[in-house]
């Protein structure tokens, strides 16, 4: 099965009536698609995420995968995935 997923964050902060008024942007989109291949006993997703962070473009691993072990008893998970996390303090 083929995925695909897209997320936009706008994100402005703006001071007023301040000696010095400041005006910060960060926006971040996103695009995700990813190729998922899945059975009862185990799933995995394997994909990229196309990522533009003020305008500054970098790839972001999308993978995972899920494998049952031993009949409902046990399900194992490994993931792989990286996220932005965005503060206007960081700034």
């Amino acid at each position: 099965m083929l995925k695909v997923e897209g997320k936009a964050d706008i994100t402005t902060y703006s001071t007023k009536n301040l000696l010095s008024n400041i005006k910060l942007s960060n926006n971040v989109f996103q695009v995700a698609p990813s190729l998922i291949i899945s059975s009862p006993r185990f799933s995995i997703n394997g994909g990229i995420i196309p990522t533009w962070n003020n305008g500054i473009f970098v790839w972001l691993p999308n993978v995972f995968a899920e494998a049952q072990v031993k009949e409902n008893t046990f399900l194992y998970r490994q993931v792989g995935r990286a996220v932005i996390q965005r503060t206007l303090t960081e700034i």
